[in-house]
Order: C-alpha cells, then sequence, then structure tokens
C-alpha cells in the first residue's frame, strides 16, 4: 500500500475522492450516515467503510496511518450556528484529538508525498495573513456591496479563529516581522 489515509466523517467522499486523486490509499473511511455509506461503498466497493460514529472508533487500530483527514462539524463553533460550542453534542473535535493521539499520523512527510508539519513559522504567517485581511475588512478595503453586514460576520469569525491560533501564532508574526524590517 502507498500513502494511506483514515477518513473520519467522510460524508459521501468528496475529500476522499481527492485524496485518491493525490495519490492515497483508503485505509478506511468512517460516517455516521447509512446514506452516504451506501454511496460510498457503491462508488468505491474495494474502500473499507466503517458506518458508526468517530466515538466508536479506536484510533490504535490505525497506528502509523500516513494522514487522518476528516471534516468535523463546525457548527458547534461557526458563526453560522449557534457556537454552543463544546455544550453542543456535535463537537466531535475532542473525538478527533483522541483518535489523532491513538493512530499518531505519520505527519513528517515532506511535499514530495504527505503532509507538511505547520511550524511555528507557518502559524505566524497564517496569523499575520488574517491580521492583514481583518486590517483591510475594517477599513473598508474589501467589502460586499451585494450582502450588507457580511463584513461584520467576516470580522467575528477572522477574530475567533486568530484568537484559536493564539498568542505563540501572534508572538512569532510579530518577531517575522521585526526580522524581515
Amino acid at each position: 500500500m502507498g500513502l494511506a489515509v483514515l477518513e473520519l466523517c467522510a460524508g459521501g467522499g468528496g475529500q476522499a475522492l481527492g485524496l485518491e486523486a493525490a495519490g492515497f490509499q483508503c485505509a478506511a473511511a468512517v460516517e455516521i450516515d447509512g446514506s452516504c455509506c451506501d454511496t460510498l461503498r457503491l462508488n468505491r466497493p474495494n474502500w473499507r467503510i466503517i458506518q458508526s460514529d468517530i466515538r466508536g472508533i479506536n484510533g490504535s487500530e490505525f497506528r502509523g496511518i500516513d494522514l487522518l483527514a476528516g471534516g468535523v462539524p463546525c457548527p458547534p463553533f461557526s458563526i453560522a450556528g449557534k457556537q454552543l460550542g463544546r455544550g453542543d453534542e456535535r463537537d466531535l473535535f475532542p473525538e478527533a484529538l483522541r483518535i489523532i493521539e491513538g493512530c499518531k499520523p505519520n505527519t513528517r512527510r515532506r511535499t514530495d508525498g504527505g503532509m507538511i508539519n505547520l511550524t511555528r513559522e507557518d502559524w505566524a504567517e497564517i496569523y499575520y495573513a488574517l491580521e492583514t485581511k481583518l486590517l483591510a475588512l475594517r477599513q473598508g478595503k474589501y467589502g460586499s456591496e451585494d450582502a450588507p453586514g457580511q463584513d461584520a460576520k467576516w470580522i467575528a469569525h477572522i477574530e475567533a479563529v486568530m484568537q484559536n491560533i493564539g498568542a505563540d501564532g501572534a508572538a512569532a508574526a510579530r518577531e517575522g516581522i521585526e526580522r524581515s524590517k
């Protein structure tokens, strides 16, 4: 087997198909919705499809997998949802982290064959880009005349992402700016 991927919350398999096209082989696709699993089985009969809530997955069964991918539900934290966070029963982020800890995916591969580790400098770059976009939104340089009020939602969303990146990302961004002067 080449590079292997474990897909969580696989849905109808869009991301899994993209990963397959990128050269990954599906070790397993986990999805709770029966209709989605039927679709996956129909389109990829050789894939291992696990119809289960990810709470029932033992990550150690997939120890050393090349990539763990997934799209856990975002409504618990999204500005489009009620933002109940950890109080939302759909918050599967802790479960995804538990599975990551169990399977210990190989994230040391580079661009010639898999995932790239995000370094402190990478987070700094992401933080800086978000900070730049946030400033432009606040100054009215971006905007949506078609959808008034959307700028405020984007500002809130970007601020929340920056808060999640945290002080370390902000500090690394400031260090990078100072080094570039």
